[in-house]
């Protein structure tokens, strides 16, 4: 990579690889400051790393970023050694203007008649570099003093505007201003918010809870209708093992319903008869007697109390599935289950 000629940095350039230098490894960030000295190892490692990360139109720098840097590092030891000042950008010399002929003096032009011009121009020096000084020193103007705003005299940048930032006003949940009222607003606004809420949350959980009411209600009623189906059986069967699953259907089911109605009670759910006799269905003793006339009681009572109690094993299930919060009737429904599931199998 080529390096710049005049050894000149720009200072955008410079002001980069400065901040580049301070992101290099933990043991190379003792020599960020410039004025401490660098080994020829560490230097050499510095400029390895600054040429990996640095971007490519900026790596021609580098070199002469750390010979400046390990110039300042070797002067630091010595206080007396001046230190090296960075370069101006370099200027071209403009070989169209013929008014300055070097640093410090200045010529005029004098043009002369036709009629004496012998095709040249002569210039002579109008005044030198150290007459010059002293006139513009003593001749200058005092400088003049600005007023300000109020009235009174003192400096003034008239560009100041330009490095001042603009403060904007802070932004606040709380109503501008100090009139109470505005703060009675909002603390009322705040106030109709949480109420809705809450009423919206209360609605949420009221319809759910009514919902498990008429649920479980249910479950008592169809388990009283069962109970009821099965006392038929025991009255009209004839055959023995009909008797018999209709004794013990009756039988097992009234002492869950006894513990079932205890759980029911605990949870402020309260059945009375009228309650438990919701699920009667009368459709279910006109079959059951046009079977009795038929001399078919039996087989009829039998595929009826298989379908009464599979629905009721369904339902026994959705309950126990959306009244878990509550353990008193969370074992009932389990008992309940597992005595219908005890009974199905007789039924086929």
């Amino acid at each position: 990579m080529a390096e710049p000629k005049d050894g000149y940095i720009p200072p955008s350039i410079q002001h980069a690889m400065d901040q580049q230098l301070q992101r290099m490894p933990a043991n190379l960030q003792k020599y960020q400051s410039g004025n401490t000295y660098i080994p020829s190892g560490a230097a050499k490692s510095m400029a390895n790393y600054m040429e990996k990360t640095m971007p490519a139109h900026m790596q021609q720098y580098v070199s002469q970023y750390m010979k400046q840097k390990v110039t300042a590092g070797l002067n630091s030891l010595d206080p007396g050694t001046p230190r090296p000042v960075q370069s101006r950008s370099p200027v071209a010399p403009n070989l169209l203007r013929r008014d300055h002929s070097g640093p410090g003096e200045q010529f005029t032009v004098n043009i002369p008649d036709k009629a004496h011009s012998n095709g040249t121009l002569s210039f002579s020096p109008q005044y030198s570099s150290d007459h010059h000084s002293q006139q513009s020193a003593s001749s200058a103007p005092p400088p003049v003093v600005a007023s300000t705003d109020s009235g009174q005299t003192g400096n003034h940048n008239p560009y100041a505007f330009i490095f001042e930032e603009k403060k904007k006003p802070k932004k606040s949940l709380m109503p501008s201003g100090n009139s109470k009222s505005q703060r009675i607003i909002f603390i009322v606004m705040g106030l109709v918010i949480l109420l809705l809420l809450t009423v919206l949350i209360m609605g949420v959980l009221g319809s759910k809870g009514a919902t498990d009411k008429v649920e479980l209600e249910g479950v008592a009623a169809q388990e009283q209708e069962v109970i009821r189906i099965a006392g038929i059986g025991t009255d009209q069967a004839t055959d023995a093992t009909t008797k018999n699953l209709a004794a013990t259907t009756a039988s097992s089911l009234s002492s869950n319903q006894t513990v079932l109605l205890a759980a029911l009670k605990k949870n402020n759910i309260k059945l009375g008869n009228r309650e438990l006799a919701a699920r009667k269905n009368p459709a279910t003793d006109d079959a059951l007697n046009q079977a009795a006339q038929a001399s078919n009681f039996d087989q009829a009572f039998t595929q009826e109390m298989n379908n009464e109690l599979t629905s009721l094993q369904t339902n026994v299930q959705k309950a126990y599935n959306n009244n878990t919060s509550s353990r008193s009737l969370s074992a009932a429904l389990s008992q309940t289950y597992q005595t219908v599931t005890a009974l199905l199998p007789s039924t086929h």
